[in-house]
Formats: C-alpha cells, structure tokens, sequence
C-alpha cells in the first residue's frame, strides 16, 4: 500500500500505536505509548530492525539491512503479526550476499511483502533489486530486476505496491542525465506485476534533469504512483518535485510544486498516497525556521495543492516532513529531530483532514504530538521505527 521508505542509518525498533480511527482523536500535545514493541527474535547489535516497515490486513513487515545471516550488511526482513506481536517469519533473499542491504524498503498489500535491495550488485555495484514474499508462508515468490539495470542506480531505494502492481525507485538511474559519474542521478522508477514479477513499464518525468533524485521516494494507490525527486531544481537547487503517473499505461498525469517552494527544501523527500490525496514531505523547509520542516497535501485528479501543514511548537532543525503516511482522511508526518523528550529524541504529529460540504478545500486540523519516527498508518494504526542519524 501506500508506502515509502526513507534512507537513514540505525534503526533500534518497531512499534504499534492503535486509536486512530475516526472519533479517537487524542487532545493536542497528548503522548500515546505504544501498544506493542516489535524485536527480532535473533536481532543483534547494528542490525538495524526497524529502518523500513510497512503494515497491511494485520500483518507488520519490518526491514533490517544491517543483519548478517547472508554476509556483512547483507540484510533481512521481518514479519509479525499486528494484533499480537508475535514473530511470523523472517524473510532471507534466496541469493543475498555481503553488502546488499536488503530490508532497505519495504512495502506490503494484499498477502505479499515487497523489499528492496538497493546495493545488490547483479546488474553492477549498486545497481539494486527488490524481491516478492508471500506474507503467510514466508516464501520467496520472485526477485525483480530492471530490464536496463545498471551500476548505481539504488533500483529498490524505494518501494510500494498495491493492487497487485510493485513500484520500485532507482534515485541513481541516469538515462535523463547523460550518465554524469559525480552527480546524483536522474533518476527512474519502475512498475512490476506482482503475481509474475515481469516489468510493466518504466517510468521517467517529462522534464527530468541530471541530479533530480527521481525515485527517492514512492507510493501506489488506487492506480497512481507517486514519486519524488527530492533534489529537482525547479523552484531553487534542490527545492524538488513530484509526479503523479498512471500506473496501467505508465503516463505521466502531473507534476506536484508547492505554491511556495524555495532552495534547499528537499520536497519530495518524503511521499504518501491514499484516496485521491497525496501527502509530500520537504523537510528542509525554513517555514518556522532553518530546517524546521513542512509538509503539503494535493488532489490526485487535478494536482492542485490543497494544504500545507505546519506544526503549532515548530522550532529550526526539527526536520518535521521527513516521513509522511495517510489513510482515511488521517496524515501523520514525523518530525525526526524534534527535541521534545531530549536532542534529537523525534516527533510525529497526526493531522485530521475533512472535507467541509460544498467546499474543495479541507480543512486540516492538527490532533496532537506522538512520540515516534518513521511511519506508516492503516485502519486505525500508527506504525513506527524508531531510529538515529539523518537520511543520506
């Protein structure tokens, strides 16, 4: 479902947080504890469990490119199940290797775990993979490569999948950019059939430029992908971008640019879609001051911005858009560096957005500061890592 996974470098757990449904909304400033805490059963120090997660029909699917069965940082998947807690499988690649990093993205839908592998070398070093898993049993189902890989290209440094269709980002791929060795990639993005892993269609933006980071982030929903190309210059150097695809033709639909994009604002860092609305996060953002991070919200069919959210206690360096998640009207948006229970300690706040009758413009009100990080939410559940140190 509508996810996507951020690159950071230590990840120490995974939570749940229930009693986000509609009528449950906690009072602003509320702390919610978690209702279960996730650990691996065989984790070990640097393993980093909890760098991606993903969450769907009461199962949690959670990351650890750190761990070690199949070589140094060669990296392993985890599923468990929401309601009790309880380890269900854990996920090895059928060829992983030393330095894959697997379990680096993550995503799940409908009885199938998709997980990215972004430093898996069989096209090249770095060129990337992703791998399908049946969420009961645990089994390996295909391992998707693109069909131009090559050296680089972190193809699987994002991922989402929905519908039975698997969208992959390679933020390294540099068909748009003349193949520049010393500047980030173009980047691409890519879309799978779930149930044969044959690729359907390769996406690439109609203006993409050398350095854009297409592909750094993405999200599926409802037949559209969303993508974000962080470092898109369009609006300043790196104010960044995103785009809206079909994802049964692979045609481009629109191009997201917040009304009040600036230099440095890394839009698009962070993406989320669910039921016509897409959430995008630009965490560089100086809004409420130097880094303080901002968040905005857009309809799906026309692409027209619809809110920026912003926090009410936002101060600089809180980093507040670095992850963002929706579901039935509800976005939670982490803001990793707020300072609240120490430095660097992590935030997140959730945000109620309802249509007012007669009106294209919802309003968005915020429900309250919950202590986590990385998130994804669904049916009325916050899921989170928790983690260190700032995304590369």
């Amino acid at each position: 479902m509508h996810n996507t996974s951020l690159r950071t470098n230590r990840f120490l757990l995974a939570a749940l947080v229930t009693g986000f449904a509609a009528g449950a909304a906690p009072a602003w400033g509320q702390v919610i504890n978690e209702e279960i805490k996730l650990l691996a059963s065989d984790g070990e120090a640097f393993d980093n469990f909890g760098l991606s997660i993903a969450i769907d029909n009461g199962v949690v699917a959670v990351g650890a490119l750190g761990d070690d069965d199949n070589g140094t940082d060669s990296g392993s998947a985890y599923l468990f199940n929401a309601s009790t807690g309880a380890q269900i499988a854990k996920l090895l690649p059928s060829d992983g290797t030393a330095g894959d990093n697997f379990g680096f993205s993550i995503a799940t839908d409908n009885g199938v775990v998709a997980v990215g592998a972004n430093h898996d070398d069989e096209n090249g070093g770095y060129s990337g993979s992703a791998y399908l898993f049946d969420a009961s049993t645990g089994d390996q189902l295909h391992k998707l490569l693109p069909s131009d890989g090559n050296s680089s290209a972190y193809f699987g440094c994002s991922i989402a999948i929905d519908n039975g269709v698997v969208a992959v980002g390679a933020r390294g791929d540099r068909e748009l950019d003349g193949g520049h060795p010393y500047i980030p990639g173009s980047g691409a993005a890519y879309l799978f059939d779930a149930s044969t892993g044959a690729q359907i269609a390769k996406l690439l933006p109609s203006d993409g430029a050398m350095g854009d980071n297409f592909g750094y982030s993405i999200a599926i929903d409802n037949g559209v992908v969303a993508v974000g190309a962080r470092l898109d210059d369009d609006t300043g150097g790196d104010s960044g971008s995103a785009y809206l695809f079909n994802a049964s033709t692979g045609a481009q639909i629109a191009k997201l640019l917040p009304s009040d994009g600036a230099t440095s604002n890394n839009f698009g860092v962070s993406i989320a879609i669910d039921n016509g609305v897409v959430a995008v996060g630009a965490f560089y953002d100086d809004d409420n001051g130097f880094d303080s991070g901002s968040a905005y919200l857009f309809n799906a069919s026309t692409g027209a911005q619809i809110a920026k959210l912003l926090t009410s206690d936002a101060v600089y360096l809180e980093l507040f858009g670095l992850s963002v998640a929706i579901d039935n009207g509800v976005v939670a948006v982490g803001a990793r560096d707020d300072d609240d229970n120490g430095t660097g300690s992590g935030s997140a706040y959730v945000f109620d957005v309802a249509e007012e009758p007669g009106s294209p413009i919802p309003t968005v009100s915020e429900w309250g500061l919950i202590v986590t990080t990385l998130l994804l939410l669904t049916s009325g559940t916050l899921v989170y890592g928790h983690r260190r140190s700032v995304p590369a």
